[in-house]
């Protein structure tokens, strides 16, 4: 490895979510904002492209950039595997935080199983992968933002109903996050086999242990 590739690594802890985010709620707010008290060299978020999804990746992106902190990197990927390759190749190295639900430990499993292996989701190799519970199980008779989930948000009626599930810093987007919630969608069949464990609602109904949910 050469000397300028050496210095663009960045080697210490990152924290990462994925999820499908479709929309981004407060509780995906609060959970990035908890990966930022965490104090970690990075913190990262994916939202995946799954065009089941009702929202497009590339417009999640853009709403999710706007309700979170500026030194957060936001992307689109296809799996958690996919998003740690994506991250070995910015360079960074060392260790790395999974923040999920608790539902979805196995999935840290999985991304230690598949650490320091090249495959279809490319390669990654870091120094431990550790999975950091951010969830507990969800009641829809939870109210206020512990009632938050991707699931009540995609049934509002209306853009002002949508609201009450959305940051605020998203507030002036409602009538375009309802439109894209609501367009018609061409459904597609995902080809990875990572996916058999619907990976694509990962984070996205979860709550925080303080009875907030993600």
């Amino acid at each position: 490895m050469d000397t300028m590739k050496l210095n663009e690594e960045q080697y210490g802890d990152h924290a990462v979510m994925v999820g499908g985010m479709s929309p981004f709620t407060t509780g995906h707010q609060s959970v990035v904002h908890q990966m930022h008290r965490g104090k970690h060299t990075s913190v990262n978020v994916y939202t995946t492209q799954a065009t089941t999804r009702p929202i497009p990746a590339v417009k999640k992106v853009g709403y999710i950039s706007k309700a979170v902190p500026q030194n957060t990197n936001v992307s689109s990927t296809v799996t958690p595997l996919h998003a740690l390759s994506h991250m070995y190749s910015e360079g960074k190295r060392g260790h790395v935080t999974f923040y999920g639900g608790s539902d979805r430990a196995n999935i840290a499993e999985r991304l230690r199983t598949y650490n320091g292996k090249q495959g279809g989701h490319g390669f990654y190799k870091f120094d431990s992968i550790i999975f950091k519970q951010v969830g507990q199980e969800r009641s829809d008779k939870a109210q206020g933002l512990a009632g938050v989930s991707g699931s009540k948000a995609r049934a509002s009626k209306s853009p002002e109903e949508l609201k009450k599930f959305i940051p605020k810093e998203l507030h002036k987007d409602a009538v375009l996050i309802f439109n894209d919630i609501n367009a018609p969608k061409e459904k597609k069949k995902i080809r990875e086999s990572f996916l058999s464990n619907d990976m694509f609602n990962l984070l996205d109904d979860v709550r925080l242990k303080d009875g907030q949910i993600g």
